[in-house]
């Protein structure tokens, strides 16, 4: 035999050495344990069954499943009256005469100084010369072609018309 079917059949025995093994149950501090060597106290050989489970089940599980149910309807009723309640409300409103004002019916009283248009004292001819607050700036900016420096990029800044690089 080969080295491959030595190892095959090791591993086989080892399995079915496995499978064929005793499983106690032991209770130990009020805790279920399972171990494949006998406890010193109460031992108990673990019979396996194709189930998954090893705890019973609560006899009144169809008790309390009946109460979910019940839970659940008596919820889903409650949102259907709260949905139902808040429709009616809407179909009422909507049904009224709405008492509210629209903007078309507004009237906007502007007092007579502002409509001047002639010029005024001093201070209103310099305050129309000057640009509002960064007028200037837009329209500097649109003069200027782009530039890879004109963005936020650290280390740059746009001095005037040339492009300089901070040291």
């Amino acid at each position: 035999m080969t080295r491959h079917g030595v190892l095959i059949a090791l591993s086989t025995l080892l399995i079915a050495s496995a499978a064929n093994a005793e499983i106690y149950r032991c209770e130990r501090d009020s805790q279920v344990v399972f171990s494949d060597q006998p406890c010193a106290d109460q031992v108990e050989v673990h019979q396996p069954t194709s189930t998954i489970s090893v705890i019973a089940p609560a006899g009144d599980l169809d008790q309390v499943a009946e109460r979910n149910r019940a839970f659940i309807e008596s919820r889903q009723a409650q949102r259907l009256a709260l949905q139902q309640a808040r429709l009616e409300q809407r179909r009422q409103a909507a049904a009224e005469p709405s008492q509210r004002t629209s903007e078309a019916n507004r009237v906007l009283y502007v007092p007579e100084r502002h409509l001047r248009r002639g010029p005024g004292p001093v201070r209103d001819r310099r305050a129309a010369r000057r640009d509002a607050p960064g007028e200037r700036e837009i329209r500097e900016r649109q003069a200027r072609p782009f530039s890879a420096l004109s963005g936020p990029f650290p280390g740059t800044q746009r001095d005037g018309r040339r492009s300089r690089v901070r040291d």
